[in-house]
């Protein structure tokens, strides 16, 4: 936004939101128009069954925190919205049998309430939280339920999320003719290497039930990126000269053989990422900085160095 437009002071952020019950006698019109689209509630205590109310730490509280605060002036809040000017004018509205005042006044734009005649909740959000406020409402998606209704009432629901998911989900006629027209739905610019992190004999193993020796047995042949690693910097002394992080610039990995082979193109195009490893698991946390520090590294030690049982060398 260019300077003039942003909403720094409080008069700046009056001039575009309000929350205040209009007055009757000088405009009849927008004070209709809020009176029936923008006042929440009633709820609270005397309205514990109303929509908005939740059970929060023990009490029955409203989720949107109304009633809100009575306040004289407008204060720009530094993380999150401001806190809008909501004086103690007299001024009143009969809805439910409940006479509601200025804190219960959902802010609006005078200007949006009076051409649409609908409610329109008007914010302002000048902080970093703006962005995910955005992206909130694009992506939040339409509202929707799943009921099932049984004739006896009782019984178990036996919930199956994919055919919830086929039964629910929508596609606009866009989508529809880019899937129909076979087209791709994403692409990416760049390769993700991921490279493993592991002490001697303990990388992941993928097996199926009954199959777990024949697994155990093919995974110790394939190895993994680091035992590659390893055995490439042992043969090729040309590569020894690399950390463990930059062999993918200048070497592919090849998944059925296990090992590197010397990248001709495309080095541009890869984003090497070693596997993060919790502090707690010390050791593993000690290797994965030896790596990031260390170059042409052949093997796994076995002598202790004071806390890091599993060094390289």
């Amino acid at each position: 936004m260019v300077e003039e437009d942003k909403l720094k002071e409080p008069n700046d952020v009056d001039m575009v939101v309000c929350a205040e019950i209009p007055e009757k006698e000088q405009d009849p019109e927008l004070y209709e128009i809020i009176s029936t689209c923008m006042m929440h509630g009633p709820c609270g205590e005397s309205h514990p069954s109303a929509p908005c109310m939740e059970i929060i730490e023990g009490k029955p509280r409203c989720t949107k925190n109304f009633p809100k605060d009575i306040a004289p002036i407008t204060n720009p809040h530094n993380d999150g919205y401001p806190l809008y000017r909501r004086r103690k004018d007299g001024r009143t509205v009969l809805k439910n049998d409940a006479e509601m005042d200025n804190c219960w006044v959902v802010p609006y734009n005078p200007y949006l309430s009076r051409k649409y005649n609908a409610h329109i909740n008007v914010e302002v959000c000048s902080s970093v939280k703006s962005v995910k406020y955005i992206f909130k409402y694009i992506y939040k998606g339409h509202d929707s339920a799943v009921v099932k209704v049984s004739e006896t009432g009782e019984g178990t629901f036996g919930w199956d999320e994919i055919t919830s998911y086929l039964d629910t989900r929508y596609i606009a006629a866009p989508e529809a003719m880019w899937r129909l027209r076979e087209y791709k739905m994403h692409d990416k610019s760049h390769t993700v290497k991921r490279l493993a992190v592991h002490l001697p004999l303990m990388h992941n193993v993928v097996f199926r039930q009954g199959d777990e020796q024949n697994a155990l047995e093919n995974k110790r042949k394939e190895g993994t990126t680091l035992t590659a690693w390893f055995q490439l910097n042992l043969k090729n002394p040309d590569a020894r000269q690399y950390l463990y992080t930059e062999i993918p610039y200048h070497y592919v990995y090849v998944e059925k053989s296990g090992e590197y082979i010397k990248r001709s193109l495309g080095h541009e195009k890869v984003l090497p990422r070693i596997y993060s490893v919790s502090p707690r698991d010390t050791e593993r946390f000690c290797l994965r900085l030896l790596l990031l520090h260390v170059k042409g590294k052949q093997r796994f030690g076995n002598d202790h160095i004071t806390h890091i049982t599993m060094y390289l060398i």
